[in-house]
């Protein structure tokens, strides 16, 4: 009973002093977290710094993609330094040994730990005095105070500095123009995505094309995709995308058609050669079509001709005479010879063939013509997958050249818009200029005089012309007879005097009127918008005639190469500013420079 009782009071000293140090470790768990978290950030802040410099003088990440990263990063760093510290623990006498060293316990913990553990052995009442005064100890201090934070000032300082410059990286492109979010791509670009996606899929899953120009193609319409979906992609950008990925499908559809002409081609000469064995196909009642015209509708393919020519080749090999197997073996030999680019394997089989009927061999020149004919219906099949590809690739490329299409329709439309928005805003412009104008015309037709009551300038006075009250002329005065008679300095009336604007004018019918002489020419570089109309003339005066000789048809002739550049230069100023279609520049660009003066025109 007296054992039971001391294993029992050791057991409960043991827990205690546990407990007691699993404290001790929490707190110093939190302190080293202080102090490595600090520097996990300061590494994570560095690396993308790092990252985002060289994006940015790249041009190749944006902003939203930096903030990202550095979240990432710093997450990943810091995560790190948690999962060390938290479940990462010491061994518990390594703690207890550093406990004794960090508070200064003189080795108590770690002589109790032994004492309870046994390795250390020794008289009870000398080991419960140990571990009673190993507790003592333990109690009196206070984890929370003896085990500080560990926040190192400069490392703080660092971490706030390298933050500002990793929100000023993120911030500063916002302001200069680069979003967060960037803006969607149009509508056509969108499409052309998903078709590119959908050509894909149609060319991965097609069973037709073969491993090399399916793999070929796979790639082209994966660079084709990431380039329509990269942040900011410009409508001739997406163009360009599209118009290069069709003109890839075209390259492997032509080469597939060339393909299947060169085999056709062989497959027709060789059947020639062995015309004289094949089956005539049936014909309708008459007479056979003369040489040259076309064939009949119910003519053999060359594979199956050719095919029906070895068969009536194999079943009168044994009935030959010496001559005409001498003959059939020339003519396998000769259709071998065409097969031999486009089909190796079958020309050596009518090679074969050929030699096997010289010599005689019948079994051996079965077995080549058997042979022949598995390669004939083989070859029959790849034509077929390859025009079944052929036609794939040619509804592939046409949904490629639809979506480009759409795009430069879009493109054109979006920079109609935009010239009838500059259209609208330069009448708007225009036509304050005009009101502008009109207002201050109409307030200098007014002037002041020095009767009882100022009178407008643009009623007729006794003795004045129509002409004479449109505008008036202070700085000058002067006197007249009220015919009406125009000058460049002054027009008089019928009576007073005009004494200048900077006097007071009496109205008495005599005024001063200035006209200035205008050019206003329309042409590619404009000229004035106002236009001078000349009021019919209600006098008697005759007209005179005038001497024309030098121009007999009144026509105002410039020479050719003084107008051409002003042309050209608008024509490239609409080039530039997305006025004309993507398809279509090059259109105008040839047909300027076809217009281009030399020096012999």
């Amino acid at each position: 009973m007296a054992t039971q009782s001391l294993l029992s009071a050791s057991k409960a000293k043991r827990t205690e002093l546990d407990s007691i140090l699993t404290v001790w470790e929490n707190r110093y768990k939190l302190r080293v977290l202080s102090m490595m978290l600090p520097r996990a950030i300061i590494a994570g802040f560095v690396i993308s710094i790092v990252i985002g410099l060289v994006g940015y003088s790249q041009q190749l990440l944006p902003a939203r993609n930096l903030a990202v990263i550095t979240l990432a990063v710093c997450g990943i760093s810091g995560l790190g330094v948690v999962l060390y510290t938290q479940f990462f623990p010491r061994q518990r006498q390594a703690a207890a040994q550093f406990f004794d060293i960090e508070f200064h316990l003189h080795e108590r913990v770690s002589t109790a730990f032994e004492l309870l553990d046994g390795r250390i052995k020794t008289h009870p009442d000398i080991e419960a005095m140990q571990i009673a005064d190993t507790l003592r100890y333990a109690h009196e201090i206070d984890p929370q105070a003896d085990i500080e934070m560990d926040f190192r000032q400069r490392e703080l300082i660092v971490l706030g500095v390298l933050a500002v410059v990793m929100i000023a990286m993120i911030i500063v492109p916002l302001v200069i123009g680069q979003t967060l979010t960037p803006e969607n791509p149009s509508p056509a670009v969108l499409a052309a995505q998903e078709e590119v996606e959908e050509i894909t899929e149609t060319i991965a899953t097609d069973t037709d094309i073969n491993e090399v120009d399916r793999e070929e193609l796979l790639n082209a319409l994966e660079i084709a995709l990431e380039r329509l979906k990269e942040e900011d992609i410009s409508d001739e950008e997406a163009f360009a995308a599209m118009s290069q990925l069709e003109s890839k499908i075209d390259e492997i559809e032509q080469e597939l058609q060339d393909t299947l002409e060169l085999d056709q081609s062989a497959l027709e000469a060789a059947a020639e050669s062995m015309s004289e064995f094949a089956i005539p196909p049936e014909t309708t009642e008459g007479d056979p079509p003369p040489e040259g015209e076309t064939p009949p509708e119910n003519a053999l393919p060359p594979t199956e001709e050719l095919s029906q020519a070895l068969d009536e080749l194999e079943q009168n090999a044994q009935q030959m005479t010496p001559e005409q197997a001498k003959a059939a073996a020339d003519a396998l030999r000769q259709a071998a010879q065409e097969l031999m680019e486009s089909n190796p394997e079958l020309a050596q089989a009518l090679q074969d063939a050929a030699d096997a009927l010289e010599s005689g061999d019948s079994e051996s020149l079965q077995e080549q013509l058997e042979q022949a004919q598995q390669q004939l219906e083989q070859q029959q099949q790849q034509n077929q997958q390859n025009q079944d590809a052929q036609q794939m690739l040619q509804d592939q490329s046409e949904l490629a050249q639809q979506s480009a299409q759409e795009i430069s329709q879009e493109q054109s439309e979006q920079s109609q818009q935009a010239q009838q928005g500059q259209q609208e805003s330069e009448e708007s412009q225009q036509g304050e200029v005009n009101s502008s104008q009109q207002g201050e015309g109409e307030s200098e037709m007014t002037q002041p005089g020095d009767s009882e009551g100022s009178q407008p300038a643009n009623s007729n006075q006794p003795g004045e012309s129509e002409s004479e009250s449109e505008s008036q002329n202070g700085d000058t005065s002067g006197q007249g007879a009220g015919e009406g008679e125009a000058s460049n300095t002054s027009l008089s009336g019928s009576g007073g005097e005009d004494q200048g604007a900077d006097t007071d004018n009496e109205t008495t019918g005599e005024q001063e009127i200035e006209y200035e002489a205008i050019y206003n020419p329309t042409g590619i570089n404009g000229g004035g918008a106002n236009e001078l109309e000349l009021e019919t003339d209600a006098s008697d005066q005759p007209f005179r005639e005038g001497d024309f000789d030098d121009n007999p048809f009144g026509q105002s002739q410039v020479s050719y190469d003084t107008v051409f550049n002003d042309y050209q230069d608008a024509a490239n100023r609409a080039l530039e500013s997305d006025y004309v279609p993507l398809g279509l520049r090059d259109v105008v660009r040839d047909y300027f420079t076809s217009l281009e003066p030399t020096s012999g025109n």
